[in-house]
């Protein structure tokens, strides 16, 4: 996954105002809506616990993960792009955010980054 998909200077057509995006930065990075990209090193916390606590299932029912406030879609692609390579079955991903802009660039993403065994969804809410 390539974060400066998601971070363009302009990341979706009605984003009224050009922001400058360094997808390199350790700080948090303006993506429109008053909204901003966490830290680098956050993403980093965030999938290296996701990866123990998927690692360390007991079961193999049907996985559902949910991400509230998913912005872009980055770290929702993230976190199903990880799971399916610790999970032997298929899962579900769940991507919402009250932004309907946000969530359409989600859905551009989620086609050029197929994730396998997911069945991965955006939702407004």
């Amino acid at each position: 996954v390539i974060k400066l998909d998601f971070c363009t200077k302009k990341p979706f057509e009605r984003m009224e105002d050009e922001v400058e995006f360094n997808p390199f930065s350790l700080d948090p990075q303006v993506i429109g809506q008053g909204q901003v990209l966490t830290s680098t090193v956050m993403h980093a916390v965030t999938m290296a616990r996701l990866a123990k606590i998927l690692s360390e299932r007991k079961t193999q029912d049907q996985l559902s993960m949910l991400d509230v406030g998913c912005g872009l879609g980055y770290s929702t692609i993230l976190y199903a792009d990880l799971a399916s390579q610790i999970l032997r079955g298929p899962f579900e991903m769940l991507g919402t955010d009250f932004h309907e802009a946000f969530i359409e660039h989600g859905l551009i993403q989620k086609e050029k980054y197929s994730v396998e065994k997911c069945n991965l969804q955006f939702m407004q809410h």
